[in-house]
């Protein structure tokens, strides 16, 4: 909890599923949304609190940490979201071990990834992403590959 002061609203993070809008990382570039893309929130969405969950390696100093927020009650021609793909397993001291993870999205929607946020600490040496229409036929993203 935070001990920002008493003008702020103190609640623990999901009691249930969470579900992930936005995660940023150190050195990452900003998130900035395309024109007409938005995250719903609020309503029938399930979504009816933000929460900001700041996390440290070590402490520096004082903490600035926020997020600008804009928002509207005009609907989105398209809508955000983000998707969490984990991997498990054991990584042995000094080995090396490929992990790797897939999602089947059986629906009939039209998706356009345009970000991936990679997750190793620092135990990763290089995180790939690629979208497969069929076994012959994929997308290899050009700055897909982080080293």
């Amino acid at each position: 909890m935070t001990t920002a002061g008493p003008d702020f609203e103190r609640a623990p993070t999901c009691s249930d599923e969470p579900n992930i809008l936005y995660a940023w990382g150190r050195d990452a570039p900003e998130l900035h949304l395309p024109k007409g893309v938005g995250f719903k929130v609020g309503g029938d969405t399930g979504i009816q609190y933000i929460v900001l969950q700041v996390h440290y390696m070590t402490r520096l100093g004082p903490d600035y940490s926020g997020v600008a927020i804009e928002s509207t009650v005009e609907p989105m021609e398209k809508r955000a979201s983000t998707l969490l793909m984990v991997t498990g397993g054991t990584l042995p001291p000094n080995a090396k071990e490929t992990f790797e993870t897939a999602c089947v999205i059986d629906e009939d929607i039209e998706m356009h990834p345009f970000a991936f946020r990679p997750h190793t600490h620092r135990h990763g040496e290089m995180v790939s992403f690629c979208i497969f229409f069929s076994p012959t036929n994929y997308y290899l993203p050009p700055s897909s590959k982080r080293s």
